[in-house]
């Protein structure tokens, strides 16, 4: 499967025309954007980057619980900040 997007120089993976930070912070699986690997513990959303940031705000958002959301416990707290702020705007 063939994704576009582009790697920069770090080898950080980032979709064309998206400003989603939450790509700072996962990388997709084998060129799948829908099964995101994140870099803080590991463990791979089925689900895109959406999925992905809910599980590195550690799956509340505001005050909904993501119950079929993995918990990251190693993300650290300015990181669930800037996703949150993020995800509010959308």
């Amino acid at each position: 499967m063939s994704v576009e997007g582009s790697q920069g120089s770090t080898g950080r993976y980032r979709p064309t025309n998206s400003n989603d930070p939450g790509w700072d912070y996962g990388q997709p699986v084998d060129g799948n954007r829908d099964h995101v690997k994140c870099d803080f513990c590991g463990h791979v959303s089925k689900g895109g980057i959406k999925r992905l940031k809910q599980h590195l705000v550690k799956a509340s958002y505001k005050g909904t619980m993501y119950k079929d959301v993995r918990k990251c416990d190693k993300v650290p707290q300015d990181v669930v900040d800037v996703l949150r702020s993020f995800m509010e705007g959308k």
